[in-house]
């Protein structure tokens, strides 16, 4: 049981991070869609997890595990959402724009 509630805070704060990338990028108009886009990461991150640990010996592949993966990502991109998106940013700083020229990568700043 506490192996699953490793598996839970872990993925957890991968789908905090995940959910992070997608609405400072501005991915998927829709929370829910965001939060789904998370589920699937995790889901596929964790299954591919535990296939690797097939072939590790003295290890196995568990499917409670992939779930629970899943399950703390979507509740890491839920907890983003509805506690942390929310809060003003403490850094001030303007956000940046990346965009790609034939020249390379360059850095446009908003007004």
């Amino acid at each position: 049981m506490a192996d699953k509630l490793y598996h839970l805070l872990e993925y957890g704060i991968l789908g905090i991070l995940l959910t992070r990338v997608l609405v400072e990028y501005g991915f998927f108009p829709s929370p829910l869609k965001k939060i789904i886009g998370v589920l699937l990461i995790s889901f596929l991150y964790g299954l591919s997890d535990e296939f690797h640990q097939w072939f590790v010996p003295g290890r196995s592949a568990v499917w409670g595990d992939v779930l629970a993966d899943s399950l703390g990502g979507g509740l890491g991109g839920w907890f983003y959402l509805r506690f942390i998106s929310g809060f003003p940013r403490t850094n001030k700083a303007k956000k940046k724009k990346i965009r790609v020229t034939k020249t390379g990568v360059g850095v446009k700043r908003n007004k």
